[in-house]
């Protein structure tokens, strides 16, 4: 009855050793996470801030292109056209000459620079005959007293009274016809 006795009692006492080893893991890989947890969340806080303060000086930066054509036949599917484009705005840019714009039927806003010699002001003025004949959609282009990229702070073609001027019309129009 001594040996059953002391038998229970040592693997007690083991129990309680191994009790306590598991414990204390648990314990290390709790802190473990929680160290690692709380360095992610930091890094990502100061991610945040930096971001809210470099828009809070320097505005959003947003380029946004689009190309709305079927990439098999290059033309513009005319039942998604209407329904899916409310307006439109172009800086320093023409479609090809066999764009079909009879299914057109958002405003246009185009901006374009007087001396650009990769998109000569002829060109644009035809573009604008071919959208009024095609669609009936009167465009509105402004041709300013710049090059090509006037628009571009960047570049040394960059005008920043006819880009200041752009930026407002753009806004304007864009808040006119998309509310």
């Amino acid at each position: 009855m001594t040996g059953l006795l002391g038998s229970i009692t040592e693997a007690w006492g083991e129990v309680r050793v191994h009790k306590a080893r598991v414990v204390l893991s648990l314990v290390g890989v709790f802190l473990a996470v929680l160290a690692m947890t709380t360095v992610t969340a930091l890094g990502q806080i100061a991610a945040q801030v930096q971001q809210e303060e470099a828009e809070r000086s320097g505005g959003r930066t947003a380029t946004i292109g689009v190309q709305a054509y079927d990439p098999m036949t290059g033309t513009v599917p005319a039942d998604e056209w209407a329904a899916g484009v409310a307006a439109l705005v172009s800086r320093y840019g023409l479609p090809s000459e066999a764009t079909d714009f009879s299914a057109l039927t958002a405003p246009v806003l185009g901006h374009y620079g007087e001396s650009d010699q990769s998109i000569p002001v002829e060109a644009v003025r035809a573009t604008a005959e071919r959208i009024r004949a095609q669609s009936g959609v009167e465009p509105e282009l402004h041709v300013y007293p710049a090059g090509h990229a006037f628009y571009n702070d960047e570049r040394p073609s960059y005008d920043r009274e006819s880009a200041e001027l752009a930026w407002g019309r753009t806004t304007t129009f864009l808040r006119s016809h998309l509310g």
